[in-house]
């Protein structure tokens, strides 16, 4: 599912497929994770929580 995101213009913002995996493995493996949650994750991986928010609520935008 998530490889048709880059395919289609509508999320042309999504440039970094491997963002885009962390956060598709992070919700199968925590369904409803708080913010802090999704941050500290986020922070774990050497990034600012802003740059994941982004492709986040951009996939959220492309699948609602």
């Amino acid at each position: 599912m998530y490889k048709k995101l880059f395919k289609e213009n509508s999320l042309s913002i999504l440039k970094d497929e491997n963002i885009v995996l962390d956060i598709f493995k992070f919700i199968h493996d925590n369904p409803y994770p708080t913010d802090d949650e999704f941050h500290k994750f986020v922070e774990s991986k050497g990034h600012k929580p802003d740059e994941y928010e982004t492709y986040a609520y951009a996939i959220l935008r492309r699948i609602s």
